[in-house]
């Protein structure tokens, strides 16, 4: 009987130390993500919250879900400027009575609460109506296409030393390379039209030592990145001089996506989501 107890406490310390030798070689932290934070020029730049859960659309039967993309206006309604944004979701299913989605022959345009952000320096928050919605500016495509599309041109990568194009500049005919991006890992850079302000992604991350196993390869291989801070620096264009910088924490490279759906407007005015379903933001007005 002492045999068998003995040798059970052996298997089980072998058990978890292959779990542990595995987490230490594949596993995640288990602490959050350090919350977003401007950590310089908060004049300029601003974390807003929109909704804890995010953007979000009833899709029936009580039933909520997060909203796949967003849309930004501007509205200039009693002298007061203030940027609009509300997701919208694509419905292709029906709820069925027992609980089941079934794909439907037809697809439903459906959007979230619409949020106001003022662009004064306050940054204060507050929902508006459809009305008021409706009476906003649409952001041109040059402003909001910025990851495909009209205004996808002024966006760079970082390749290897290099922007992607090559020969990215600002305005004032700066490498996009030069300016001092706070991670140390340059994702690139967007710049806003003409070139007069420039914002730059860049990450400092923790990797796995080994690329964790794929079940089904074909599907790409792992990255291995783990977790660390995401950072946006946003540059005047002539003198490269950084007048905002704002930081967050990231749990893997889905968490950096977001770097891809930041826009310039207005020539000054900065938006970029900080999380995939769309419930916070920075949002900021250069000088212009």
């Amino acid at each position: 009987m002492r045999v068998v107890l003995y040798v059970l406490v052996a298997v089980v310390a072998l058990l978890v130390a292959a779990a542990v030798a595995l987490w230490l070689l594949y596993g995640d932290s288990p602490w959050p993500a350090a919350p977003p934070q401007v950590v310089e020029g908060g004049q300029s730049l601003r974390v807003v919250e929109l909704d804890p859960k995010g953007l979000t659309v009833d899709v029936g039967d009580g039933s909520w879900t997060i909203c796949q993309h967003f849309e930004l206006r501007v509205s200039e309604e009693g002298g007061a400027k203030s940027l609009l944004i509300r997701g919208k979701f694509f419905k292709d299913f029906t709820i069925q009575p027992d609980g089941r989605l079934v794909q439907s022959s037809s697809e439903e345009l459906l959007y979230s609460d619409a949020y106001a952000v003022t662009l004064d320096g306050e940054f204060r928050v507050r929902k508006v109506d459809a009305a008021a919605w409706s009476r906003a500016r649409p952001l041109k495509p040059e402003e909001s296409e910025t990851e495909f599309g009209a205004g996808a041109s002024r966006r760079f990568y970082y390749d290897k030393g290099e922007t992607l194009p090559k020969g990215g500049t600002t305005a004032g005919g700066l490498p996009l390379t030069r300016l001092g991006v706070g991670g140390a890992e340059p994702e690139g850079w967007l710049l806003s039209e003409g070139g007069r302000h420039a914002a730059g992604f860049s990450h400092t991350t923790r990797r796995r030592r080994f690329e964790r196993p794929s079940l089904i390869p074909f599907l790409g291989g792992d990255d291995r990145i783990l977790d660390g801070t995401m950072y946006v620096d946003l540059f005047d264009g002539a003198t490269g001089r950084r007048l905002a910088r704002a930081t967050k924490g990231h749990k893997g490279s889905y968490d950096m996506y977001v770097f891809q759906k930041a826009v310039w407007f207005d020539g000054h005015c900065f938006a970029m989501p900080l999380d995939n379903w769309f419930g916070s933001w920075l949002v900021g007005v250069l000088p212009g």
